[in-house]
């Protein structure tokens, strides 16, 4: 008998795996220093989904620049607005070449910056959802000058996601997060004045999301009653499925079509059960063309059988 428990353990070891392997979804990327410079030479503003601009606060609108300038160094090329410029700020701009260091300046090579403008203004570095859907955010400010004293922040449709400082020279400042998006609606990556120098690194790479799968569980023993709370999201129509896994046992839970639904939604799912220890929920997301390309598995103690 135990040969037989272990091999059943086994097999439910490697079910379990096969379904949490990573799959192989596409998920379209947008890289703001990738495309900066064919949007530089070709003068437009805004460039595809990004735009580059001014403001003169992380939540106050932004007014695009509308001229093009070579900076100093002159593998720097600049979107600027002469009628407020001064000394080649504010910009939004890319290091188009090999890292630079003058004792003053800090670039990587091929970096994008933001420079604060010396009349306070903010340089913003604005992201236009495509489509709804949510977003992955990736990003990245770097202190890309010696003395430097600038405010960073990330906004999304007027609402502040995040904000930090940049006080140093080479100074790293991530953040990410995932958000929903419609149609129209923007990120802002922001630098503002600090009390210091103004040029700060930003990298910003923004995914498309094809599918969110999340689950939190919580027991009633009185009831005995298993609610799972899902947060589901997906770019294609698939066949969501879940299964209950406790010891060696795996038993489906449901199976339902799940139409496109572009922004995560709630959903609570419940199902009867007796107290049996430590159980799992094992979910995910089917294509047929595709196969799984979302899942989520997590436990909780349903107390002692």
């Amino acid at each position: 008998m135990e040969a037989s428990r272990n091999f059943a353990l086994s097999l439910a070891v490697v079910f379990l795996g096969a379904l949490l392997m990573p799959h192989a979804a596409l998920a379209q990327s947008y890289n703001a220093a990738a495309v900066f410079e064919g949007g530089w030479a070709n003068q437009q503003n805004p460039n595809g989904v990004w735009s580059y601009g001014y403001s003169s606060g992380f939540t106050e609108p932004v007014t695009l620049y509308n001229a093009i300038q070579t900076g100093n160094p002159v593998q720097t090329h600049l979107w600027v607005s002469p009628k407020i410029e001064d000394g080649y700020s504010p910009n939004v701009g890319l290091n188009d070449g090999p890292a630079y260091n003058n004792g003053n300046l800090d670039f990587l090579a091929n970096e994008l910056i933001l420079t604060v403008g010396i009349g306070g203004q903010y340089s913003d570095l604005v992201f236009t959802a495509p489509a709804t859907a949510a977003y992955s955010i990736a990003s990245e400010f770097r202190g890309a000058q010696y003395r430097i004293g600038t405010v960073v922040g990330v906004v999304a449709n007027g609402k502040v996601l995040f904000s930090s400082k940049v006080t140093s020279v080479g100074q790293l400042v991530p953040f990410s997060a995932q958000v929903s998006l419609k149609a129209g609606d923007t990120l802002v990556f922001s630098a503002g004045p600090g009390g210091g120098l103004q040029n700060t690194g930003i990298s910003a790479i923004i995914t498309v999301v094809p599918c969110t799968l999340k689950d939190t569980l919580t027991y009633d023993l009185t009831t005995k009653t298993l609610t799972m709370n899902f947060t589901v999201g997906n770019n294609a129509a698939a066949t969501w499925n879940a299964w209950l896994t406790s010891g060696n046992d795996i038993k489906e839970v449901f199976s339902i079509s799940q139409p496109i639904t572009k922004l995560p939604v709630s959903v609570t799912k419940t199902t009867t059960l007796s107290p049996e220890g430590t159980v799992g929920v094992l979910s995910t997301l089917t294509t047929p063309t595709g196969g799984i390309y979302c899942s989520s598995y997590v436990q909780v103690n349903t107390g002692t059988p």
